[in-house]
């Protein structure tokens, strides 16, 4: 799952932490002093990274509100159709623009429960044989995050505590739905 984080950089604290978060959940972030290097054309980047995001998130607070880029990707997502999710930094709702306050918003304090909602789209499901199911349509050669039994619905087997925190990738998906992955140490199915 891929997101894009807008924010203003004087919140890059704050969108650094989300950014961590997320990523130790298995998403993969686009967030801009992370991906974006001196001389590159910004509208041409910032354009492509957001023609390839599944969730368009953005920091509201007194800063980004007023910033010309924060905007300028806002309008982006807008016009490309992307789920556009608030989170609140020091703003109320009333504060952020009239088409997006009338979206279900979260407050920093509450941002755990988008956590929830991106782990339950990208989390995996692992039976007592090694094999991995999932809920979401994955290809081959994405890479995954092994989260633990306390992290997804996940039937547990022991070895996998091994895993718990190793990025994986698919190498190849089954027809009954459970995929094979390649972790450092080799191919485990």
């Amino acid at each position: 799952m891929n997101i894009f984080l807008s924010h203003s950089s004087k919140d890059k604290w704050a969108a650094s932490r989300i950014a961590k978060d997320l990523e130790s959940i298995g998403a993969s972030v686009f967030l801009d002093e992370k991906r974006l290097h001196t001389g590159e054309h910004l509208d041409d980047e910032l354009s492509v990274h957001l023609e390839e995001c599944d969730d368009f998130l953005i920091l509201f607070s007194p800063w980004s509100i007023e910033s010309h880029w924060v905007i300028w990707e806002l309008g982006g997502a807008q016009n490309l159709g992307k789920p556009i999710i608030p989170i609140l930094l020091y703003v109320d709702p009333e504060e952020v623009p009239g088409f997006v306050n009338r979206r279900l918003s979260r407050d920093i304090s509450d941002i755990d429960s988008y956590y929830d909602e991106v782990a339950s789209r990208i989390s995996l499901e692992i039976d007592g044989q090694g094999d991995v199911l999932c809920n979401e349509d994955l290809r081959e050669g994405d890479k995954v995050t092994i989260l633990g039994p306390d992290r997804n619905q996940v039937i547990w087997s022991q070895e996998m505590n091994d895993f718990v925190g190793v990025t994986a990738s698919i190498v190849r998906i089954n027809s009954d739905g459970t995929l094979q992955f390649d972790i450092d140490q080799g191919e485990y199915e």
